[in-house]
């Protein structure tokens, strides 16, 4: 009999990538802000990393959208503006979760693991970091042009 489950090991491995990469990110938009002298840089990084993520599954859906050959969801309404205000009742309370998912003891403890680290700021880490912002905008903007 087998000790250990090696499935489970590769989907804990395939969510520490994905934590310690929101992570980063989290920390290069922090750096940022502080480097700004903002009031608050944990809630501008906060709001970097919460359209970070929402790049991330929209170019989810687009990517499944394409591939499918259809639009899968419909507008909730045929007018522009309460299409646009039911759609803040879906991504509010999300805006919300992050805020209270990256407390002060989280925030505290990636700050601190970033500060203890030598080389954060190399070219490979920006190149990541881009890759996962910038990338994500540019992919979408190429997948969505007419």
């Amino acid at each position: 009999m087998l000790q250990y489950k090696p499935r489970q090991e590769k989907v804990l491995q395939k969510i520490y990538l994905i934590s310690s990469m929101y992570k980063m990110i989290f920390y290069y938009f922090y750096r940022y802000f502080l480097y700004r002298n903002d009031d608050s840089p944990r809630f501008g990084a906060i709001c970097g990393i919460f359209l970070t993520i929402g790049l991330h599954i929209i170019l989810a859906y687009v990517i499944v959208q394409k591939l499918v050959g259809r639009i899968l969801l419909n507008p909730m309404t045929s007018t522009y503006y309460w299409n646009k205000s039911l759609n803040m009742l879906v991504i509010l309370p999300f805006f919300i979760l992050a805020i209270v998912f990256f407390n002060k003891r989280r925030v505290d403890g990636i700050i601190q693991g970033y500060e203890s680290k030598q080389n954060v700021f190399s070219v490979w880490n920006w190149l990541l970091f881009l890759l996962f912002t910038v990338g994500a905008l540019l992919s979408l903007i190429f997948l969505l042009k007419k």
